[in-house]
């Protein structure tokens, strides 16, 4: 029988290009339980590609409920005017984690670097989320991701990343922020250049994402992109 650490481990690279299963949390644990990773031996490569499934597995629906759980926790907290876009890279891997869901248990990084660049002072606690988003849209702010799904590969995002910069330039004009600030340095190298060729208000700040222990040139970049540059 595999071991935990195997399954684990197990490389899904396979299976996402033979369409076995979504790039989801859930996808993956249905390949640990009942797909290719659930009958791995011993290394993750020994398995050189995915046999058919035995069971059905989550498929592309899983992932489009997901993405509605976002985009309709997002439409909530939406202002009718847009001050401050700010454009991060994909949601989090995890299905339960997401800057617009209230009820975030755990490494909610973003939210809390955003709201205290934003709203200073002000005291986080897993009870009043929903509370200081309604603070941040009744300012103007918005977030939106580039990729509307989580990433797949992180060691080659910009290759995800780039063939969603038409849709982003599309969704922008539909939202007329006055200003934007891109979050993440993928994100600033995959979508800068076109939105300053395209005349919109982009912060030219190449800001690190708030975590692993880049909070404080989070901190730093943000205010200067926030001061104007």
């Amino acid at each position: 029988m595999p071991d935990r650490e195997s399954r684990t481990n197990f490389d899904h690279s396979p299976c996402y290009r033979e369409g076995l299963h979504a790039p989801t949390k859930s996808g993956r644990q249905w390949c640990r339980t009942n797909g290719p990773a659930s009958r791995v031996g011993g290394s993750p490569q020994s398995v050189a590609a995915p046999s058919a499934p035995s069971v059905l597995p989550p498929d592309d629906t899983v992932a489009a409920q997901i993405r509605e759980r976002r985009t309709a926790a997002a439409r909530r907290y939406q202002p009718s005017r847009i001050r401050l876009l700010l454009v991060a890279q994909a949601p989090p891997e995890a299905d339960d984690r997401y800057f617009y869901f209230p009820d975030v248990a755990q490494h909610d990084w973003l939210f809390r670097a955003v709201v205290q660049a934003l709203l200073p002072g002000v005291e986080l606690t897993r009870d009043n989320k929903s509370a200081l988003l309604e603070q941040l849209r009744d300012g103007g702010v918005f977030l939106i991701d580039l990729k509307p799904d989580p990433i797949v590969n992180s060691r080659d995002s910009l290759a995800e990343l780039r063939p969603h910069v038409p849709a982003l330039l599309q969704r922008i004009a539909e939202l007329g922020p006055e200003r934007i600030i891109l979050i993440k340095t993928d994100v600033y190298d995959a979508v800068y250049t076109a939105l300053a060729v395209a005349g919109l208000p982009v912060s030219k700040v190449r800001i690190p994402f708030p975590s692993h222990g880049q909070q404080e040139k989070f901190r730093v970049a943000f205010g200067r992109a926030l001061a104007g540059e």
